[in-house]
Formats: C-alpha cells, sequence, structure tokens
C-alpha cells in the first residue's frame, strides 16, 4: 500500500502589495523632502557644522609680559586691574589687554562724494580737487567796493556837478571788474596731492595762502573741526614732530560740513589711518 504525501498547502503570503497609486505618492513625497533645505535643528549631529568658541564668545587671557606665562584667577584683581605672576612673581597692569572688552565704537558710515569734489586715484597716488568757496576777502570786494563807490558819487554830485559823467564812467568800469573777479573766483580750486612721502596742499590761484607739504609718516591722525579763524568746517591733521604733537591746519574754509567730512574719510582711507576722536589721542 503506498502512502500518498500531502501536498504542501500554499500559504497566503504575507506581503501586502500597495496599489500603484501608493507607490506613486510615497516616491514623489520623498522627492519633496529631499528638494526642501532642513533646518539646523532637524540636521543629524554628524551634518552639524558648529561655530568656534572664540566666534560664540569673547574671553582673553592675561599673562605675564616678563615670561609670557598665563596667570591664574586667584592672582588677578579685577577692580585695580593688577596681575602677578605665579612663574616670577611680577606685578603687572593688564588694562591694556582687557580694553577691547570696554570699547564701543560708532560704524561710520560711508559718505559719498559730494558735488564740488573730484577723487583721482593713479599709481601710489591720490589727488583730490575741491572747487574753492568765497573767502571773506572775495565778499569785501564783490559787495563793499560797489556800495563804497555809490556812496562815493552820491557826496561828490551834491559838491560838483561836472564831475558826473566821470564818476559814472568809474562805476561801470568798478562793476565790469567785480564782474570779472567774480567770474574768476568761480573757476579758483583747492588740490590734495598724497603720494608715498608727502601729503601737499595747494590752492590756485593762491590768494597769498603758502602750499604745505607733510610727511605721511608723521601723520597721526585727520580730524574735521570749525575753524576758530575763519568760523567755517576746516580739515585738520596731528602731527608728531619733533617737538611732540601738533594740531595743524590742512585745508581751512571748505565751505559745508558734507565736503570736510568726505575729504577726512579718502585721506585717512589712503594713509591707512583709523579713524579716532581728537579727544581719543
Amino acid at each position: 500500500m503506498t502512502s500518498s504525501k500531502p501536498s504542501a498547502v500554499r500559504r497566503p503570503s504575507s506581503v501586502v502589495r500597495r496599489p500603484p497609486s501608493a507607490v506613486i505618492v510615497i516616491f514623489s513625497k520623498k522627492n519633496i523632502m529631499d528638494s526642501e533645505p532642513l533646518e539646523k535643528y532637524k540636521l543629524p549631529l554628524k551634518d552639524l557644522s558648529l561655530e568656534p568658541l572664540e566666534s560664540l564668545q569673547e574671553f582673553k587671557k592675561v599673562t605675564c609680559p616678563s615670561c609670557n606665562a598665563d596667570v591664574s584667577s586667584e592672582n588677578i584683581n579685577i577692580n585695580d586691574k593688577i596681575a602677578k605672576c605665579n612663574h616670577c612673581n611680577v606685578v603687572f597692569p593688564f588694562h591694556k589687554s582687557i580694553a577691547s572688552f570696554f570699547e564701543q565704537k560708532e560704524e561710520k558710515k560711508e559718505l559719498k562724494r559730494p558735488v564740488g569734489v573730484d577723487v583721482f586715484r593713479f599709481k601710489n597716488e591720490l589727488d583730490i580737487m575741491i572747487k574753492q568757496p568765497l573767502a571773506g576777502f572775495d565778499y569785501l570786494i564783490l559787495f563793499g567796493l560797489p556800495i563804497l563807490s555809490f556812496f562815493g558819487s552820491l557826496i561828490s554830485i551834491k559838491k560838483e556837478l561836472v564831475a558826473i559823467p566821470f564818476l559814472l564812467a568809474s562805476i561801470f568800469i568798478m562793476i565790469l571788474g567785480v564782474a570779472y573777479y567774480a567770474w574768476l573766483t568761480s573757476k579758483h580750486k583747492m588740490y590734495i596731492n598724497i603720494n608715498q612721502r608727502y601729503l601737499c596742499t595747494k590752492r590756485r590761484p593762491n590768494k597769498f595762502i603758502k602750499d604745505k607739504c607733510f610727511d605721511v609718516n608723521e601723520i597721526e591722525q585727520v580730524y574735521v573741526a570749525i575753524s576758530k579763524e575763519y568760523g567755517t568746517p576746516s580739515l585738520f591733521i596731528i602731527v608728531n614732530g619733533i617737538d611732540g604733537q601738533k594740531h595743524m591746519p590742512l585745508v581751512n574754509g571748505i565751505g559745508s560740513m558734507p565736503k570736510a567730512r568726505y575729504l577726512e574719510q579718502e585721506i585717512e582711507r589712503y594713509l591707512k589711518i583709523e579713524d579716532k576722536k581728537p579727544e581719543e589721542l
């Protein structure tokens, strides 16, 4: 008697096939998530680019100026800004090393070139040309002489009527002369030239003002102030001379504060001078 083996019973598969639409939905969602940028808090730890500690917080170490050893905190007097070295027992002040904590400097905005100022850069030289405003002597000629001639003519007319034609002719000639002088004055310029050795200023015509030249290595600072002599914004420099620092006028009677500030900005930039107030020096 032959025994027949029972046929294997097929069990239903446990894998459930999803409809094509569901697969499409899953892949499309994955693609969308891949295209979206992840915020920092969603990134895995290995993908995070942590910033260095120095950029997160600023700190200073007090070192001994004698042996360059780090000074421990128990040997630092914060109130008096004095420290004592653990190794060589040197006592020294450390206020300069932590001065950056107390500095609060305002960021200066970049000034645009005002009307009446031209700047030329060629190789290692900087040339600045400024339209020269009217000075007090110019106003005296333009307005004082016509007024004086008018009153002089009135006085002379009362005394002698024959002189009237000559007075009228002289007044006409004077008016033409004043107009011509005013036209010449509108063409006057101030020049500032800076090279690797000297900073020079000149006026053309000079109006009895001498040209000036300074050694660029001796210039400590450039600043703007109201001139006590002219009462207008002027440019000053601090020069390190043999007898110490001196405040000297560079360009007087600039005419407007925006022009003066722009000149200060360009000269400091070329000479690579950090902008400071005169009282900070």
